[in-house]
């Protein structure tokens, strides 16, 4: 089946490996792979993409991983798809393409393969949110130091309204997206501070 983005000249050319698509132990591995998660298709991929890499301290690693360049991530996403599922595309528009015809199946497949890349700690842990220029995960001990910056970011901004009135923190953090490793395996998690839970049901009781 042959993809098109709006670049008429990019396409996705979509086709089974030649071994067929990546059982389940190629893909989390086996024995040292699976101390530090890197499933063999994403080693393969780092070594080609980030030459050293695993020689570096963790320091330098953790530095790579977290600003890394859209264009270097496009490289991973493309190898991954090409070698763990047998699709081929050439541009972002192309991936979106593909990725909506994937089943959910496959696309958590491809999060777990590619969660050693972006996320930290013993659990992996990967908040889909957006930091400030210079600034990741790395940067917040807690969710609630997290949480708190965030608060003070969005409550400047409202202070640039002409109908502002200062709000008092309470919890801000309300169904962030993340994704983890637990007892070995790949979950999404849906994180809300328990303020907000109280307030919603708070507010329908009222209602």
């Amino acid at each position: 089946m042959i993809y098109k983005s709006n670049n008429l000249m990019a396409g996705i050319k979509k086709a089974r490996n030649e071994k067929e698509l990546l059982n389940h132990k190629e893909v989390f591995g086996e024995g040292n792979n699976m101390k530090t998660h890197f499933a063999p298709v994403l080693e393969k991929a780092v070594n080609q993409l980030i030459p050293g890499y695993f020689s570096w301290d963790e320091q330098t690693q953790d530095k790579c991983r977290m600003f890394m360049s859209s264009d270097l991530k496009f490289k991973f996403h493309q190898f991954i798809l090409k070698e763990a599922f047998g699709i081929e595309v050439a541009d972002d528009d192309a991936f979106d393409d593909a990725w909506s015809d994937m089943s959910a199946h496959e696309t958590t497949k491809f999060n777990a393969i590619l969660l050693p890349l972006f996320g930290i700690g013993e659990d992996l842990f990967f908040l889909t949110e957006h930091f400030a220029d210079g600034e990741s995960i790395l940067d917040f001990e807690t969710l609630y130091q997290y949480d708190f910056d965030d608060f003070q970011f969005q409550e400047e901004h409202r202070k640039t309204s002409e109908d502002y009135c200062a709000q008092t923190y309470r919890g801000s953090l309300h169904a962030a997206w993340a994704r983890l490793i637990v007892d070995g395996k790949f979950y999404y998690a849906s994180l809300s501070m328990v303020s907000r839970y109280f307030l919603m049901e708070l507010g329908e009781f009222g209602g």
